[in-house]
């Protein structure tokens, strides 16, 4: 079961870390206490994040919390059509012992797909962190040099290397 959590945790990370979790509204609960150490996000970086965040008058706080259960949404569907299942028949999947690499054979796609399609996600991520938060073009270096380590980790606990 604790396997499974972690998987499912990283599958949500493949279309939750490179969706939304910056501030302390994670997309999935329990992703902090993971200990997650190829995070796409350097820890350094989540300070001034949050502290723009608590800035925001009440109004702001809830139209962002809506633009991020939107884009949640759309990256769920993205993985939904990356994968060929619906989010429930992939937690089916794990549940029944089924790694992701196992699921995405079945579903005909390789660790190459998965290795493009999550290096544009992180990408996406990136650019849209860029753009949220003016991020300097040093904090643009920083993120898109931890894209590949980042994508290896998840490759690595989805083809269980």
């Amino acid at each position: 079961m604790n396997n499974l959590k972690k998987t499912s945790l990283g599958l949500a990370t493949a279309s939750g870390v490179l969706l939304v979790t910056l501030s302390p509204a994670s997309a999935f609960e329990g992703e902090r206490r993971m200990g997650m150490q190829d995070k796409l996000v350097p820890t350094e970086m989540h300070k001034p994040f949050r502290a723009q965040h608590e800035n925001l008058t009440e109004e702001e706080r809830e139209q962002l919390r809506e633009e991020r259960r939107a884009h949640r949404d759309e990256k769920r569907a993205e993985m939904e059509a990356f994968v060929g299942l619906s989010r429930d028949e992939m937690r089916d999947a794990r549940k029944s012992g089924q790694s992701m690499g196992d699921i995405l054979a079945a579903q005909g796609k390789s660790e190459a797909d998965a290795e493009a399609f999550l290096t544009e996600q992180a990408n996406e991520r990136v650019e849209m962190l860029s753009e949220r938060h003016e991020l300097s073009t040093e904090q643009v270096t920083t993120l898109r040099s931890r894209v590949t380590n980042f994508v290896q980790s998840m490759l690595a606990r989805w083809f269980n290397k």
